[in-house]
């Protein structure tokens, strides 16, 4: 776990080749749509600065540009859903 106070902001992505961890978030994004509850995939090349990385994932203190919400259609690489 990462200290909020410290990075406060901060995601954590899937790596793309962490599929098997991808194909379990299905599941809870069938509830979200059962309940009318939107949600966005968003895949990044970049996703910001990184505070936490293993095999899987990566924890990162998004950019202040904020650019993945301004253009997420340009980049791929990370997932976060």
């Amino acid at each position: 776990m990462y200290d909020r106070e410290l990075y406060p902001g901060a995601a954590s992505w899937f790596k793309a080749s962490a599929v098997s961890m991808i194909e379990r978030v299905e599941g809870y994004l069938a509830i979200l749509d059962a309940h009318g509850v939107g949600w966005e995939r968003l895949d990044s090349a970049a996703p910001g600065d990184i505070i936490y990385d293993d095999a899987e994932q990566v924890v990162v203190v998004p950019f202040g540009d904020n650019h993945l919400l301004r253009d997420p259609s340009a980049i791929s690489g990370y997932s976060a859903g």
